[in-house]
């Protein structure tokens, strides 16, 4: 985990998305567009010895000023080092182009996750929030402010990085 990326080879797996669209009335003339979807994933994992899969329903809106929120929800489950650990997230993410010269957008997001450790891994909650304002008074000025939040805690509530091993080194 030195390099927080891990190569994941002996996995095959399946993908399937479906979407519907609909375009509400001119009664909802400020609504362009609301697009359920399902999307699932499924897997075997021959390195980790184990499957993982995903469901995860949601919706997309857009709106008028290029708004759009898209909500979903999806639980699943991972393998890792020979554990099955139980996967899934709660989303929310938006924006809209309020003025010309200002677009903001976010994202909420609280998830079942994996501390990938190969000696000793744990399930954990993670949360991400972002925010992001982008202003533009002209062609040739922009300024682009954003914040961004990711906390990821054991189930128990105890803090990762407490439980995570230490490494050392000496010169």
């Amino acid at each position: 985990m030195e390099t927080a990326f891990i190569n994941r080879v002996g996995l095959t797996r399946g993908l399937d998305y479906a979407e519907v669209q609909f375009y509400p009335s001119a009664r909802y003339s400020w609504i362009k567009r609301v697009a359920p979807f399902l999307w699932g994933t499924a897997a075997n994992d021959r390195m980790q010895g184990g499957t993982e899969s995903a469901l995860t329903p949601g919706i997309r809106f857009n709106f008028v000023r290029q708004g759009n929120l898209r909500l979903d929800f999806s639980r699943g489950h991972e393998t890792f080092a020979g554990q099955r650990f139980t996967t899934g997230r709660a989303h929310a993410d938006g924006g809209a182009q309020i003025t010309r010269w200002l677009n903001v957008n976010g994202m909420f997001e609280r998830s079942r996750a994996v501390f990938y450790d190969p000696s000793a891994p744990f399930g954990g909650t993670e949360s991400n929030r972002h925010i992001a304002i982008d202003w533009q008074p002209n062609a040739r000025l922009a300024h682009n402010l954003s914040y961004n939040f990711v906390k990821f805690e054991r189930i128990n509530g105890g803090p990762a990085s407490s439980f995570a091993p230490s490494r050392s080194s000496t010169a």
